[in-house]
């Protein structure tokens, strides 16, 4: 295994296992705001978040993407100090960026809500996330600069940390202000707040990261180019340029949000009394989506993590015109993608039921959760495609692929958004939007980057075993639960058996590859052993 499919599959599997360890600590974020607060409670939050999530795209996903980009680039390069000044000229620009967001949103909540939200319960929610964009950007500055030079834990451990104490915080003031107050939308404020105070402190950490690793830095500049000229101006010019289209193409996810929380309170614009409270339908079922889409958030760490991953490694071989490593990342992103997506979307359709009684008592918007399982694959699939699209400078090709996507998005919508369908229709939008991504990502890769994929291989063999990992997984949930009773220990023994047959299934049908086997531990002997018995792909 090279040194660089080494570091790629390391610094995914860090991102993912750490990702998918926060957004599992986030739901104990969701589902006890849930259960002080009820659905609608959780619609006032479900209303603000994607519009605050788009707002601080750049600061989150594009720029870090950028720097990160760019920094790979530069260092592969051995121009350190270019590297180093390309951080500074970003830190400044987030920073003031972060800064600007944050005061708008403080200042203009009410008008932002008429304008866009259309849903008053949500201001307090609102302003307790005023202040989250400023510390976005500082991490995010140092986010990308640290990923660039392929450093991927300090990542990984600062999403823990600011999904910790989003939790700790948020619920805590939840609890506080309800008790003393009795009023949902400030509650709801408290939960904000504890978002904002997650974020604070996790620009700590990696403020105190990236100092720590200073002195190392600079030796790096003065051993190698500390006289390399270079312009402010330009690397400004450079950083504008690459983060203002993959802001847009990588919070693909925050648009199609913010497209359901403009149109469903609009097209369902009724009233209703939902647990003692007169609200709009859309908030309701915005709500309902909202807790299906904290399930589906889990194994979706996964398209991130690869994207943080692909980007510098690609950008790494692509500048330095080593053609075979460039397809080589290519294929083992594309597949890493398939093999980790199909089983994801399988288990949650078939557990959907379960894992909504599981988490939250009971399994409203059960069948909402698995239109999302099955647009599931689809998201990682698509945002995995982007990342490679970005890390071959294609940098306006997402973006155009995402302005489609969003306006095929919007049509369906329009279309199958009514009375009848209500929430089922924005699903059917949001399958459409990832297909769209998916068929024309693919196309612009294959065009740009010649290459042969063996379907069978990246696709059927996941495919077949994911199947068999299905009806394992629906049987053993039903023989656990008429023998014990127990939805929480069926669901938590199905899901274990799940993984183990399609990790089983795929070893006999040969899917796996060295690469892969070798970020296991005592992968030598696992090695050995698939050798002996021939159930290893070269």
């Amino acid at each position: 295994m090279t040194k660089q499919t080494q570091t790629l599959i390391r610094g995914t599997l860090i991102l993912t296992l750490a990702g998918i360890f926060a957004k599992i600590i986030s739901v104990f974020y969701k589902v006890p705001l849930e259960y002080i607060t009820g659905t609608v409670g959780l619609g006032y939050y479900a209303a603000v978040y994607p519009l605050y999530s788009m707002l601080t795209a750049a600061a989150l996903i594009g720029i870090p993407n950028s720097v990160s980009k760019l920094v790979a680039e530069e260092l592969a390069l051995k121009e350190y100090n270019k590297a180093h000044e390309t951080f500074r000229i970003a830190f400044i620009i987030t920073g003031t960026l972060g800064f600007i967001i944050s005061i708008l949103l403080f200042a203009f909540s009410h008008t932002i809500l008429s304008v866009f939200i259309k849903e008053e319960g949500s201001y307090y929610a609102l302003i307790g996330l005023s202040m989250a964009p400023f510390f976005i950007a500082i991490a995010g500055a140092i986010r990308g600069y640290l990923q660039g030079m392929q450093i991927m834990y300090p990542t990984a451990i600062s999403q823990v940390i600011e999904n910790v104490f989003k939790v700790v915080i948020g619920i805590g003031l939840v609890v506080i202000i309800l008790n003393n107050t009795g009023s949902i939308p400030k509650a709801v404020g408290g939960a904000s707040l504890g978002v904002s105070v997650g974020l604070i402190i996790s620009a700590l950490f990696l403020t105190y990261v990236y100092m720590s690793k200073r002195d190392e830095i600079k030796e790096n500049i003065k051993n190698n180019d500390a006289k390399v000229k270079y312009s402010r101006k330009a690397i400004a010019k450079k950083i504008a340029y690459i983060a203002v289209p993959i802001t847009i193409a990588s919070a693909s996810y925050s648009i199609l949000l913010f497209i359901d929380a403009l149109t469903l309170p609009r097209m369902l614009a009724q009233k209703l009394m939902y647990e003692n409270s007169y609200v709009a339908e859309g908030t309701v079922i915005l709500g309902i989506l909202s807790k299906g889409q904290t399930i589906i958030n889990v194994p979706l760490v996964i398209s991130v993590s690869l994207i943080i991953s692909i980007v510098p490694a690609i950008s790494a071989a692509n500048v330095l015109k080593n053609k075979a490593e460039l397809v080589s990342k290519i294929k083992e992103a594309i597949q890493m993608a398939i093999k980790l997506a199909l089983p994801s979307a399988v288990g949650i359709l078939v557990l959907a039921d379960p894992i909504l009684t599981f988490i939250y008592r009971e399994p409203e918007g059960s069948d909402y959760l698995r239109y999302l399982a099955v647009s599931l694959f689809f998201m990682i699939f698509a945002q995995s495609l982007i990342g490679i699209l970005q890390g071959l400078s294609m940098y306006y090709a997402p973006l155009i692929i995402v302005i489609v996507a969003s306006v095929s998005k919007v049509v369906a919508n329009v279309a199958f958004i009514n009375s009848t369908t209500k929430g089922y229709g924005s699903l059917v939008g949001t399958i459409t939007f990832y297909i769209v991504i998916t068929v024309l990502s693919y196309i612009m890769i294959k065009r740009e980057v010649a290459f042969k994929q063996s379907f069978y291989h990246a696709f059927g063999k996941p495919l077949i075993a994911s199947g068999i990992m299905g009806i394992i997984t629906y049987l053993s949930y039903s023989i656990v639960y008429n023998l014990v009773g127990s939805n929480a220990l069926s669901v938590l023994v199905a899901v274990t058996i799940g993984i183990s047959s399609y990790a089983i299934v795929m070893v006999f049908l040969k899917a796996f590859t060295k690469d892969e086997i070798m970020i296991l531990p005592k992968h030598n002997k696992i090695i050995a052993w698939l050798d002996k018995h021939k159930l290893i792909k070269e």
